[in-house]
């Protein structure tokens, strides 16, 4: 279906806004790029640092996912902040990470004993920001992230009972930021024994501004090429 006939059809039938996708949108997205900025954010907005065992599902799902950043075959580092609004409901967190790992291994390809930038190991770097409601009954509805986004899905999951989710494309209005996942998994799911957590989620992965500059420099020599006399 064209996305401005479902624009069109979805203004028929208003969707009540939901508090958690707006919250992300005022926590996450504006400083998604800069990791100490979004934390300011946080803290300015009355949300407080929260221990990953204030919650059995945050701490379960933690666990697993540091356990997948210890692949010794792709070796990551992890640094995450979890954050909470005192004042909201229980099981809400927002979690922000920044996940470094070097791709291949220094070079010098053209033996001048010099090591250029495309001779260089690849290193990068992804901020992360999402929402996680560990006590939710119901996830975002699809038809708010279409409304944000003028986007339809660009994938969806849908296996009742079990798990539903999409991914929409937010390129176009969000630079560095590829795309915004939402999620819910109820509570019977078989999914809650592989992440460790019930309930909705809202993520998205972003680089940060150094880093886009970094490679846009890097793709310039790549493209110049080893000079000879």
């Amino acid at each position: 279906m064209p996305v401005a006939l479902f624009l069109a059809l979805s203004l028929q039938t208003p969707i009540p806004a939901d508090v958690r996708l707006e919250t992300f949108k005022t926590l996450c997205v504006p400083d998604r790029r800069d990791m100490a900025a979004t934390s300011a954010r946080l803290a300015a907005a009355g949300w407080v640092r929260a221990e990953e065992t204030d919650h059995p599902e945050l701490a379960a799902s933690v666990a697993i996912g540091r356990a997948e950043a210890n692949d010794p075959e792709f070796p990551m580092e992890m640094e995450q902040e979890i954050w909470k609004d005192p004042g909201g409901p229980a099981g809400r967190y927002v979690i922000v990470n920044k996940v470094s790992a070097v791709i291949g291994e220094d070079e010098d390809s053209d033996g001048d004993g010099v090591l250029q930038s495309w001779e260089k190991a690849d290193d990068l770097v992804f901020l992360g920001c999402g929402l996680w409601d560990f006590d939710a009954t119901e996830g975002v509805h699809p038809g708010l992230m279409t409304a944000w986004t003028t986007q339809t899905a660009a994938q969806s999951i849908e296996l009742p009972g079990q798990m539903i989710g999409g991914t929409w494309n937010v390129y176009h209005f969000m630079p560095g930021t590829a795309d915004v996942k939402i999620g819910f998994i109820p509570d019977e799911s078989p999914w809650v024994a592989r992440t460790g957590f019930s309930g909705a989620m809202i993520t998205m992965t972003s680089a940060p501004e150094e880093e886009v500059e970094d490679r846009e420099e890097a793709a310039s020599a790549t493209d110049a090429g080893p000079q000879g006399d």
